[in-house]
């Protein structure tokens, strides 16, 4: 018997699996790539790992089987009651996020209705004492932080003069 016999015995006797389907209701890398509308595969699957985090996703380790051998990846499963990636990626940002109470704002916001600087506006909370609270709330795409507030009468005390002249 020749090598070239025992290798092709071999190889027969150990062939490697097609290629297994993913399981209804669940979906690889690419395939949240293409619902997303991303460039790149590996923006994905961040976007994937951040949301299976968050628990907005499941997801399950799958054995792809490649022309080279087996790959180890993962999919994932939306979780109810999302029915599309889409859907997902929008309520993504908000989980976690607090209310705040009415009354309470950023010193952004105050800086705006004075039409003074924000850090005159947080110098002035320094300077006053103000009560103040951190709520964690929505800002950009990348999600939550914890965003300073101070109620709108404590700042209406030092300011509201200004307010009243314009």
């Amino acid at each position: 018997m020749k090598a070239a016999d025992i290798a092709a015995r071999l190889g027969k006797a150990i062939s490697i699996p097609a290629n297994t389907p993913v399981p209804k209701g669940w979906f690889t890398v690419r395939d949240i790539q293409q619902a997303l509308h991303m460039k790149w595969a590996a923006n994905a699957s961040t976007r994937a790992k951040n949301l299976y985090e968050r628990g907005l996703v499941e997801r399950m380790e799958w054995r792809a089987y490649k022309d080279y051998g087996f790959a180890r990846a993962f999919i994932y499963r939306l979780k109810k009651p999302y029915r599309t990636w889409q859907e997902v990626t929008d309520a993504y940002a908000n989980v976690g996020a607090q209310t705040v109470p009415k009354g309470w704002h950023r010193p952004v916001h105050f800086a705006r209705m004075f039409g003074i600087s924000p850090e005159a506006i947080r110098n002035a909370i320094n300077r006053y004492q103000l009560p103040t609270k951190m709520f964690l709330t929505k800002r950009g795409v990348s999600g939550l932080h914890a965003n300073l507030h101070v109620h709108e009468k404590d700042i209406l005390r030092v300011y509201g003069k200004r307010l009243k002249a314009t």
